[in-house]
C-alpha cells in the first residue's frame, strides 16, 4: 500500500467527522480500496458512524449499507459498530443480518444486546402508556405521540429507554413488559 499524501490526508479527516451521512459513499470507497491500513481502518468506521445519522434513507437501504460495511470489517470492533447500528434500524433484513453473527465469538455480547434493544423496541411500538396526566404513544420509527400529538422522539439502548419531546428529555426503564421512570411505574393503556 501506498502512504496516505498530506492533501488526502486533510479530506479523509474532514469526511471521517462530517456532521451528516453525505459522505457515506467516500467514505466506503476508501475502506474498500485504502491508501493504507490504518486510514482504511478510520474511514470503516466513520462510514458506520454516519450510517447511524438520520437521513433520508430506507430502513431497507440502510441496511445495504450497514452490510456493505460488515463485508469489510476486519476488527471484532468494526463489527460491534456495525451491529450496534443495525439495531436501531427497523427492518426485519437488519434481524437477519445480525443473527449472521450469532455465533461469532467476538460479538456474541453485541448480538445479544441488540436482539435486547429490538426487543423492547418492538415491545413498545403501538403502545400507549400513562403517568401524572400526559399519554405517551409509542409509534413505528421513534415517533412519540404526548397527549395525542406528534411532539418527539423516543429510543431503547438494551432496557433504557430515552424519551425526548418538546417539553423535556426523560430517560425510562423497561423491566419485565413495564416502564418505570425512576421508582414510578407508567400505567398501560394500550
Amino acid at each position: 500500500m501506498r502512504p496516505a499524501s498530506p492533501g488526502l490526508s486533510v479530506v479523509f479527516w474532514a469526511l471521517a467527522i462530517w456532521p451528516s451521512p453525505a459522505p457515506v459513499k467516500q467514505l466506503y470507497a476508501i475502506a474498500e480500496r485504502p491508501p493504507n491500513s490504518a486510514l482504511g481502518a478510520i474511514a470503516l468506521e466513520a462510514y458506520l458512524r454516519l450510517l447511524g445519522l438520520s437521513s433520508e434513507r430506507s430502513p431497507d437501504e440502510t441496511v445495504q449499507l450497514y452490510e456493505k460495511g460488515l463485508s469489510l470489517a476486519s476488527t471484532p470492533e468494526q463489527k460491534s459498530l456495525a451491529i450496534a447500528g443495525l439495531s436501531e434500524v427497523p427492518h426485519s433484513r437488519a434481524v437477519a443480518v445480525i443473527r449472521r453473527y450469532e455465533d461469532d465469538e467476538d460479538v456474541k455480547q453485541d448480538v445479544a444486546q441488540a436482539f435486547e434493544k429490538i426487543k423492547n423496541r418492538a415491545f413498545l411500538v403501538g403502545t400507549a402508556w400513562q403517568i401524572s396526566g400526559f399519554t405517551l404513544e409509542f409509534d413505528e420509527g421513534g415517533v412519540l405521540k404526548l397527549n395525542g400529538k406528534r411532539d418527539g422522539t423516543w429510543s431503547v439502548s438494551g432496557n433504557e429507554l430515552t424519551i425526548s419531546s418538546a417539553i423535556a428529555t426523560a430517560v425510562a426503564e423497561i423491566r419485565e413488559g413495564r416502564i418505570f421512570l425512576g421508582t414510578v411505574e407508567l400505567k398501560r393503556l394500550k
